[in-house]
């Protein structure tokens, strides 16, 4: 009988600058320690993230070295209801960097106010993911149509200012759009300082970036039409064969193109082309294999990869 993981969901202050997957950094830690885990087993020593939490509010202790957080409060509710998990830091933004969330199955879940989130679930069901406020993290769902909100937020330049969503089957919403500057002062909330790295897997998916003005994206919808929205920004929508359709009505669609947004299409440039509609709207054709996209924007630029 195969056991599957119920959901865990750890937080600290630990971090570095070159930091990208909380999950890397506590496999990293784990592995240096003298030992092995068993079962079950939560590590509270080295691991990067912290320790396991508990069904109420909790205090999350400052770590000691440079740039980590000043230690503060995370607030936990569960709605039965909706079967779902919010997780919201009640004390300032930064106060408590990071929350890793791991489940085999689906999950509901928010995270509000927190630096780094990184959630990894499973499941064939649908997951609810939605991150409020945050600055870098890593997202990847199961085989369900999911959906994930994501608003960013970020203090400075500095350190990792970078997204990765990648959703798997189903047909998926993925929707990102600006945060709150009430929660960390002056801050920077039009994704202009960050870069997305969006999956929308196998299925018919909608992918918003249309809020905000992506210092960059890469944005793949897969197999299947899929709905693309561009920013305001540098937006490059990735296909490889097969991932859009032959005709008008099983074809991807991109709204917002810009003319700096890019088309990272497979073969050579010479075996597409672009046909004006008229009214902004052009359908990009493969001369060999008939694989249509519908594009709405400006292609004066130098669309082509």
């Amino acid at each position: 009988m195969e056991i599957k993981m119920a959901l865990v969901v750890e937080f600290g202050n630990g971090g570095a600058s070159t930091l990208s997957s909380l999950v890397d950094a506590t496999q990293a830690a784990l592995a240096a320690q003298v030992g092995a885990l068993q079962d079950g087993d939560v590590s509270e020593a080295s691991d990067t993230i912290g320790s396991s939490i508990l069904t109420q509010s909790v205090a999350v202790g400052a770590v000691g070295s440079a740039g980590s957080g000043t230690g503060g409060t995370v607030k936990i509710e569960f709605d039965p209801s909706a079967n779902a998990y919010d997780f919201d830091v009640t004390s300032a933004w930064n106060s408590v960097k990071n929350v890793k969330a791991v489940s085999d199955d689906s999950e509901n879940v928010t995270f509000s106010n927190f630096v780094h989130v990184d959630v990894i679930l499973g499941g064939v069901e649908a997951s609810t993911v939605n991150i409020m406020d945050a600055k870098r993290g890593n997202v990847v769902t199961g085989q369900g149509n999911d959906t994930v909100n994501l608003t960013t937020l970020t203090n400075d330049a500095g350190w990792s200012n970078a997204f990765t969503i990648n959703t798997n089957g189903g047909d998926d919403n993925i929707v990102i759009g600006a945060g709150n500057t009430g929660v960390a002062g002056a801050g920077v909330t039009n994704g202009s300082l960050t870069t997305f790295t969006i999956n929308s897997g196998t299925g018919v998916d909608t992918i918003d970036l249309s809020a905000i003005s992506a210092k960059a994206s890469f944005v793949t919808g897969g197999k299947g039409a899929d709905l693309m929205m561009a920013s305001g920004g540098v937006d490059t929508f990735v296909f490889a064969v097969g991932d859009t359709g032959t005709k008008l009505s099983t074809a991807d669609v991109i709204t917002g193109f810009g003319v700096n947004d890019k088309l990272d299409l497979y073969g050579v440039a010479a075996n597409w082309t672009a046909v004006d509609q008229g009214g902004g709207e052009f359908i990009v054709t493969n001369l060999l294999d008939n694989a249509k996209i519908i594009v709405e924007g400006d292609l004066s630029g130098s669309w082509f990869i």
